[in-house]
């Protein structure tokens, strides 16, 4: 079982990269929102979380989501899973998930984010950003994540990821 999940501060194309990623093999899914939401991809993908403008991803997710995603993935034990955010971008969830038996393809997205924060209707405050901004770099060299550079388009960063995962979307 693999779960792959993107992490980086606020407005550093999370988003983004996954919205191309998924787009990438012309699939087709489905929304759920119980227990919590999430999607099903037609080659079996679960992506965790939901698709809304501005805050998308495990963001969408409630506040105390991350008890029911873990005993989803305990007993219903999707076989590839992603997800990207800060709802369950967290050390507690992470150890979680590799406790059950998910192997983890963590991936820490770096590059300019100032100017897409700006451009929220409900942009998040400096401080806020500068914790994520930590946070993210603290699981990235505790669990091993790969940087990325956002400086790059996302289908070229597409292409260049090779977890199990993302191949499940490549033509």
């Amino acid at each position: 079982m693999d779960l792959m999940y993107l992490i980086g501060e606020p407005g550093v194309g999370k988003s983004t990269l996954m919205a191309a990623l998924t787009e990438w093999g012309n699939q087709s899914s489905v929304e759920v929102d119980q227990p919590f939401r999430y999607r099903v991809w037609s080659n079996g993908v679960v992506e965790l979380g939901g698709r809304r403008e501005g805050y998308p991803g495990t963001d969408a997710l409630a506040l105390d989501a991350s008890p029911r995603v873990v005993d989803f993935l305990r007993f219903q034990r999707p076989e590839l899973v992603m997800g990207e955010g800060a709802r369950l971008g967290t050390e507690k969830f992470l150890l979680a998930a590799q406790s059950i038996g998910y192997e983890l393809h963590l991936y820490h997205l770096v590059g300019p984010a100032r100017s897409r924060r700006r451009e929220r209707e409900k942009p998040q405050k400096e401080s806020y950003a500068k914790g994520q901004r930590t946070k993210s770099a603290h699981l990235s060299t505790m669990f091993g994540a790969l940087d990325i550079s956002t400086t790059m388009s996302p289908d070229f960063l597409v292409k260049m990821m090779n977890d199990p995962v993302s191949m499940a979307f490549k033509p």
